[in-house]
């Protein structure tokens, strides 16, 4: 989070939804990425998404963000 507030401006952080469709505040990618490892966890009972979870400080280190470079 540090390093994304630090090098991204906060205007074109990810904007997420509530279930009720209300944009909620702006969110680092690590929070958004983590949420959904919480939920995919709870809706499925994925043992891979727990051992994630519980092992986020070098799990989250293999994630890489990829998108389109226009």
């Amino acid at each position: 989070a540090h390093e994304q507030e630090a090098t991204v401006d906060k205007a074109i952080w990810h904007r997420t939804k509530s279930v009720d469709g209300v944009d909620r505040e702006p969110q680092t990618d690590e929070a958004i990425l983590k949420k959904l490892l919480e939920d995919h966890h709870r809706w499925t009972g994925s043992q891979r998404a727990r051992d994630i979870l519980d092992h986020w400080a070098e799990s989250r280190a293999k994630f890489v963000k990829v998108f389109p470079n226009e």
